[in-house]
């Protein structure tokens, strides 16, 4: 399995999201 950079750079945007989203509904 090749790791492609687009999916990574979607996966981090994702999981930057989320982590963003639950401290803002956390507060």
């Amino acid at each position: 399995y090749a790791a492609d950079p687009n999916a990574i750079g979607m996966w981090a945007d994702r999981i930057l999201d989320a982590r963003s989203l639950d401290e803002v509904f956390v507060e």
